[in-house]
């Protein structure tokens, strides 16, 4: 029972290749290449002796050199390719395709919500600072006209009084619109009577958390997928234009998504703020780049290591 199994397999792996071989021949003579007509008859003959039962070993053994001798030919396309030509639009669309879009939606929620929060956070301190400066400006030019015993109010204080209340409008608008974008809840204090001055500081620090939060861990994990994304789009178009593009393809670009994502992350671990890199590399552009070559992160990894061990990762397995 198991020989008769073991024939039944082996006839199916046969006919599998035949068919194969048909479609590789086939794409062959449309792309227009050089076959050799001592391959084109045995592939064809061995179709047709498979379906009479006819194919014998010597036969087997020659259709085996032909098929390989085509796909040496075709190569790179592959009857997987071929086979996976009809369905790999399809398949790229939904997996690829529409989560790419997705993600670049949710990328830009968080990108411009940061920049809310950091242009509302930057305006604030920035108020703060014109507002110490002006009221010092006028704390002088009162001192000076009271020295001169000269009256505290003429057109100058005026000016500056009023540049002060200006000052203090658009540092309290920014506030309102701090206090709605945070996303940290309040905890107030029973037993503390909360002023002005408090709750601006409370919001200020609350604000400080979450954008550390997001420009230290979020926005380079999704820049690090979205540089991860692109490049696996770009592999794929190129896939699917020579028809290469098979099953183990999906399979190797997940990894290399969950791959890149993390190495957004990581990437910024190994440079130091002041690093030569960061000068014209944001640290964002850094995790994108990370993301769409994933070996930057590698290269510095495998540095790494061979500093302490004097061999890298890779040397280690070409032993």
């Amino acid at each position: 029972m198991a020989q008769e199994d073991q024939d039944q397999i082996m006839i199916k792996n046969l006919r599998s290749d035949v068919e194969g071989a048909c479609l590789l021949l086939s794409y062959a003579a449309q792309s227009g290449l050089e076959l050799e007509i001592d391959t084109a008859t045995v592939i064809t003959k061995s179709k047709e002796l498979l379906a009479t039962g006819k194919l014998t070993g010597d036969e087997e053994a020659k259709f085996y050199f032909a098929y390989e001798a085509l796909a040496k030919l075709a190569s790179p396309v592959t009857v997987a390719g071929l086979s996976a030509a009809t369905e790999a639009n399809q398949t790229v669309n939904r997996y690829w395709v529409y989560p790419f879009f997705i993600w670049l939606a949710i990328l830009l929620i968080v990108q411009i919500y940061w920049v809310i929060g950091s242009t509302a956070t930057t305006a604030i301190k920035e108020s703060r600072d014109e507002i110490t400066k002006v009221t010092m400006e006028l704390g002088a030019l009162k001192e000076r006209l009271q020295s001169e015993k000269k009256a505290l109010k003429n057109s100058e204080t005026d000016k500056l009084e009023t540049q002060i209340r200006n000052l203090r409008n658009k540092k309290f608008t920014y506030y309102s619109i701090l206090d709605r974008w945070n996303l940290i809840p309040k905890v107030t204090d029973p037993d503390k009577k909360e002023d002005e001055k408090d709750k601006g500081v409370e919001t200020l620090a609350m604000a400080n958390f979450v954008l550390i939060a997001l420009q230290g861990y979020v926005l380079p994990l999704l820049y690090g997928l979205l540089g991860a994304y692109i490049y696996v789009l770009r592999m794929l178009s190129n896939e699917i234009r020579n028809l290469t593009y098979t099953g183990k393809s999906y399979i190797r670009y997940k990894v290399r998504v969950v791959l890149g994502t993390l190495s957004g992350l990581a990437v910024t671990w190994f440079f130091q703020p002041g690093a030569e890199i960061l000068k014209s590399l944001s640290p964002l552009a850094l995790a994108f780049l990370a993301g769409y070559s994933v070996e930057i992160l590698f290269a510095v990894m495998d540095k790494f290591v061979g500093a302490f061990s004097g061999k890298t990762p890779t040397q280690e397995k070409a032993q």
